[in-house]
């Protein structure tokens, strides 16, 4: 990773005079920004739950929230991933994802520390493990629970595809106000 995108962080270091851009951002978004530290309420509470669900589909500027029972399908199937993963930590490709979606995770945390903006499209640099890791995941949960794989997983599949069935009518119905 740092051989594709390492000469970035040195760019800035030499426009900007930090790793990140940080301080130029806060200097030209000074209007957007709204530091924070770790223990404040919105960094515990309201965070987390904004980029789970933006995650999931509240797509910034949009803001179409999904039906709850959308949510708590995602919610599940994110306990079902971890329960997955825990005992598989011994594997270094877990680990490496595991790892990676960590640092993405903490940076959105450090931005929205100072921007309050929780999209989950500032995890996008994570999918590939995110895949990863949900596959792993789930197929160990599946091989705990006695489920044959291939029919649990196809029945995943078919709840959510009816879940993305039922996104669209309510992005649908929404626009058409």
């Amino acid at each position: 990773m740092p051989a594709v995108a390492g000469w970035l962080f040195l760019r800035n270091a030499r426009l900007y005079g930090d790793l990140l851009g940080s301080a130029m951002e806060r200097s030209t978004l000074a209007s957007l920004t709204l530091p924070r530290r770790l223990d404040d309420s919105y960094v515990r509470g309201e965070f987390p739950r904004l980029l789970g669900s933006s995650f999931v589909g509240v797509l910034g500027w949009i803001n179409v929230w999904r039906p709850s029972p959308v949510y708590w399908l995602y919610a599940g199937l994110g306990v079902a991933i971890v329960a997955g993963v825990v005992p598989r930590l011994r594997d270094p490709f877990v680990v490496m994802a595991g790892g990676f979606v960590a640092l993405c995770l903490a940076g959105v945390v450090v931005f929205n520390m100072t921007f309050p903006q929780p999209q989950g499209r500032y995890l996008f640099a994570a999918p590939p493990f995110l895949a990863l890791l949900t596959a792993t995941g789930l197929h160990e949960t599946l091989q705990r629970l006695g489920l044959p794989p291939w029919p649990a997983a196809g029945t995943l599949w078919v709840i959510l595809l009816a879940v993305d069935v039922v996104v669209l009518q309510t992005v649908r119905t929404v626009f058409a106000r």
